[in-house]
């Protein structure tokens, strides 16, 4: 995904609680050979469609190199996960943490895409934390699912806990699957006690985020053996697809105060055109620039 850095700025607006069972999960620290596959990457082109920046690596090994991450603009870290999410992507989780506590010169990730089937519940419960704790070196990064990648089972958890969160290629859910004695290793007693506490928890955490409480019954609801695919108005009704609404209203109140009380449907037009520009007619995002500078959130903003 490339991302052009005036439109990123404009478009993004920079209380979480970690609860005791993360904080029990990561004094566990499984062995991260059993992970997903992480990376960190980007590709960004600046206002004039310069590429500033077009690299991927293995997340250990960005980790291992603190030279080449502080020499990166801020908006050239992005982080993407793929494959199953297992025990082992808590230890990346600490890894990476200590590495940004150790470096504080090098961006933060603002993007962390995910295309993962899902996995182990306990690491995407991991995950979703540090994408809301305020400490945390994912804390403010988008959670995105790239065209033709998917979003299923647990890491629904990782796009909710998303501050702001994209959706273009696939999301499905169902209600949780325990791998192994996974519920066992959550302090649950019993199967039947780990669905009843985990539905109120997840009720909880989805309701903080500012997701619709309709998800909750919506994944309760549909066996694990099987899987629904949400559409894309549903993805937009539920809270998956958009900015946290406090985040949108926060901007809508700065776009008011620049453009006027049309500047939020002004906002939302320029940037439908844009997209519309890009995929349609093929443009560079200099062209599409260009070709709405007449608009009038091209003229307030």
């Amino acid at each position: 995904m490339s991302i052009h850095m005036s439109i990123f700025a404009r478009y993004f607006i920079l209380k979480a609680r970690t609860s005791l069972l993360i904080a029990l999960l990561f004094m566990a620290s499984p062995d991260s050979a059993n992970a997903a596959s992480w990376s960190a990457t980007a590709k960004v082109y600046d206002a004039e469609d310069k590429l500033i920046c077009d690299y991927t690596m293995p997340l250990n090994e960005f980790l291992k190199a603190p030279a080449f991450g502080m020499e990166l603009p801020p908006s050239c870290t992005s982080i993407m996960i793929s494959g199953e999410l297992e025990s082992g992507d808590i230890s990346i989780i600490g890894d990476m943490e200590m590495f940004y506590k150790n470096n504080p010169k090098v961006p933060k990730p603002v993007i962390v895409f995910v295309n993962s089937y899902g996995g182990s519940l306990l690491s995407a419960l991991v995950i979703a934390s540090k994408l809301r704790d305020p400490q945390s070196a994912l804390f403010n990064s988008m959670v995105f699912v790239k065209k033709n990648d998917h979003c299923y089972s647990a890491c629904v958890y990782i796009l909710a806990a998303g501050l702001r969160r994209g959706v273009a290629g696939e999301v499905g859910v169902h209600r949780p699957r325990f791998v192994g004695d996974e519920y066992v290793e959550m302090g649950y007693q019993s199967l039947e006690e780990a669905y009843e506490k985990l539905y109120i928890h997840t009720e909880e955490m989805f309701k903080r985020w500012h997701v619709s409480s309709r998800l909750v019954d919506l994944l309760w609801s549909t066996s694990s053996s099987d899987i629904k695919i949400l559409s894309g108005s549903e993805l937009k009704e539920l809270g998956l697809d958009g900015d946290d609404y406090i985040l949108e209203e926060k901007r809508n109140l700065q776009l008011i105060d620049s453009c006027g009380p049309n500047g939020p449907k002004w906002f939302q037009d320029y940037f439908k055109k844009y997209d519309e520009c890009l995929s349609d007619d093929n443009k560079s995002s200099a062209e599409c620039s260009e070709s709405l500078k007449d608009h009038p959130f091209s003229k307030c903003s």
